[in-house]
């Protein structure tokens, strides 16, 4: 941005902007993440294990105290089970358009788009697309097994959950380390339950509320996440 020119008071909106707009997208994310492990009690029992695993590792190596010392590598590899939930809830989450200017004249399909047109892409188009994904309305983290990345791949880009080409995420990394701490730290510690208001089990999760282009919205239903310190 300073090497475009832009002025200190634009280049600091658009990194607050992004800054905030990190901090609400990870929060959301997470939420529907711990409303489909809810909801998919298999799941949930294999992505704590894998947690509390990762937890208990951390302490034996850890501080002279006994309080976990993780370490970058072993959250970024040691998590392949949370890797995958999150990859599906955030082909779940993601359906509404992306929007992209087009910076030179090209042809797609034999049709001319301009230098300067903005273009709309569906991404319920990959990401509900029972052509790439089997069971698309249902989540399902075998959706990106490693068999099924690799033959989704003879397909092109099928994912758009960070993004794509060029413009991926910037910020996707510290984004994962913080979702992978805050859910190892969660489920390595308590017993946890979503509920609804009225206090019944989550079951299925709630609908999204679908006003904002630019960024992952909370549930149209208020829920609870009851908690209580875990048993050794």
């Amino acid at each position: 941005m300073i090497d475009k020119g832009l002025s200190s008071t634009k280049t600091t909106v658009m990194l607050a902007t992004m800054l905030f707009a990190a901090i609400g997208n990870t929060g959301n994310v997470i939420t529907y993440l711990l409303l489909h492990l809810e909801a998919n009690p298999k799941w949930k029992v294999l992505v704590e294990n894998e947690a509390r695993q990762l937890y208990k590792d951390s302490r034996t190596s850890g501080r002279d105290d006994g309080r976990p010392l993780f370490s970058m590598n072993s959250i970024e590899t040691q998590m392949p089970l949370f890797d995958i939930c999150i990859s599906e809830t955030l082909r779940m989450l993601f359906k509404g358009p992306f929007i992209r200017r087009s910076v030179e004249d090209m042809f797609v399909d034999q049709k001319h788009i301009p230098r300067g047109t903005y273009v709309m892409f569906p991404t319920a188009d990959l990401h509900y697309n029972a052509v790439f994904y089997s069971t698309p309305q249902e989540f399902n983290p075998e959706h990106f097994s490693a068999d099924a990345i690799q033959e989704r791949r003879r397909h092109g880009t099928t994912f758009v959950g960070w993004g794509a080409g060029r413009h991926m995420c910037a910020g996707r990394r510290a984004a994962q380390m913080l979702m992978k701490v805050i859910v190892i730290l969660l489920l390595s510690q308590f017993d946890t339950h979503i509920v609804t208001d009225g206090g019944e089990p989550v079951r299925r999760v709630p609908e999204q509320v679908e006003n904002q282009l630019f960024k992952v919205c909370p549930p149209k239903q208020a829920v609870t996440l009851r908690y209580e310190v875990r048993r050794q």
